[in-house]
């Protein structure tokens, strides 16, 4: 079973679950880590994450939101929205 299939068989679960989440004071976007190995075994599933995923931070940049981390492990990378807020890069 492919990494990004792990919410049952749907991979839309994930980013569904943080669109209904992009409200109040922050929201997290769960993307596998495992995407490059998702997009060389199933281009169709890789496709569905890109189009999904830009569906969800289309939405939450439509509602104020801005990424303002990201951590990574190696299951998932985890973006961190906040509303109003701007990543902060080095000086």
């Amino acid at each position: 079973s492919l990494k990004g299939r792990r919410a049952g068989s749907d991979p839309l679960s994930p980013w569904e679950t943080a669109k209904r989440g992009v409200r109040g004071d922050y929201t997290l976007i769960d993307i596998p880590a495992s995407f490059q190995a998702i997009k060389s075994a199933d281009m169709d599933l890789a496709r569905q994450w890109r189009i999904g995923t830009r569906a969800v931070f289309e939405d939450a940049f439509a509602r104020g939101f801005a990424v303002v981390d990201v951590v990574r492990n190696s299951e998932s990378c985890y973006y961190l929205l906040k509303p109003g807020s701007m990543l902060q890069t080095g000086d």
